[in-house]
């Protein structure tokens, strides 16, 4: 069986970094936070796979998408400076699943993602007495789902 899909989630994927105190200087009140989120994910992917007895069982691969919000805040004393970038990155997605009849028309399915949305490095300049800030940073995901289709 050969076919072709396309999918258009949201996300609550979100992960935060919070620079502790260093020692000798937190009575400078030095503080930075660095958080990032995927918002919403996509793909548009072929699927290749074996259909006996009502199982399909798929092997999946394509062109993966997916908006990216990264926001970074430093403070030292009275100076504060905060940076947001917002971006859709571009990749590539493979996996694989097995899908089964449940009735005319409809099948369910269990399915694995790995996504790989490449490495960016992105420094801020953030003036001052501020020190700028890097972000090289490797975006990628494991999605397992569960699905419920309806073929027209």
């Amino acid at each position: 069986v050969v076919g072709i899909e396309t999918d258009f989630q949201a996300s609550g994927l979100k992960g935060t970094l919070t620079a502790p105190c260093l020692p000798g200087f937190c009575g400078l009140a030095l503080t930075a936070s660095y958080t990032q989120k995927v918002a919403w994910f996509g793909t548009v992917r072929g699927r290749l796979g074996v259909a006996s007895n009502g199982w399909l069982i798929y092997a999946t691969g394509g062109y993966a998408y997916a908006r990216l919000d990264t926001d970074a805040v430093a403070s030292a004393g009275p100076v504060s400076a905060s940076v947001s970038l917002h971006e859709t990155r571009n990749g590539w997605t493979a996996g694989g699943g097995i899908e089964v009849a449940l009735a005319q028309g409809w099948s369910a399915k269990l399915e694995y993602l790995y996504f790989d949305f490449g490495r960016t490095t992105t420094t801020w300049a953030l003036g001052g007495a501020l020190p700028s800030l890097t972000d090289d940073a490797r975006l990628t995901m494991n999605v397992v789902r569960a699905g419920l289709n309806y073929k027209f």
